[in-house]
């Protein structure tokens, strides 16, 4: 099974090599966002005097301690592929493979139309309680939307 994210056109290891250290700093990037938001949220309970529950207090940290973990964990499992070259081969042969590619969109698009459906059915669910999450939702589905056709028109011009 190829990631949601992981689909790569790299015809030789020294190309695939290149993507997986690319791919390596969002990684990082995980990383520190899941330290910056575990921090927010600790020092938040044990430092700041602001009124958040402790249950979304609890929420903000194990989010952000997630995001660091999977950073690390994927950070290690990318240099541990970058030095075994076995690995590297047969890794960028089922990324690069265009069966697998084309399950991975097809998945993707089925769990897209999933996710729509879910956020409308909240939308509407939601807003007989809480108003302003229609708002929230409804601009959430508009930016979507929106983000579609701005990057259906970038990439359509490159290609």
């Amino acid at each position: 099974m190829v990631g949601i994210f992981c689909a790569t056109k790299a015809g030789t290891d020294e190309e695939y090599r290149k993507h997986v250290r690319n791919r390596m700093i969002f990684y990082v990037g995980f990383t520190l966002l899941g330290i910056a938001t575990a921090i927010v949220a600790f020092t938040a309970e044990l430092l700041w005097e602001v009124e958040i529950s402790s249950r979304m207090l609890g929420f903000y940290a194990g989010v952000g301690t997630g995001l660091a973990l999977g950073g690390i964990v994927m950070t290690a499992k990318s240099l541990l592929l970058l030095k075994n070259e076995k690995k590297l081969h047969s890794a960028r042969v089922e990324e690069a493979d265009e069966r697998n590619a084309q399950i991975s969109t097809m998945a993707s698009k089925v769990a897209l139309v999933v996710l729509l459906v879910g956020l409308y059915v909240t939308l509407l669910v939601a807003g007989l309680w809480e108003p302003y999450l229609v708002k929230i939702l409804g601009f959430l589905v508009t930016l979507f939307l929106f983000s579609y056709v701005v990057a259906y028109k970038i990439i359509s011009r490159r290609i």
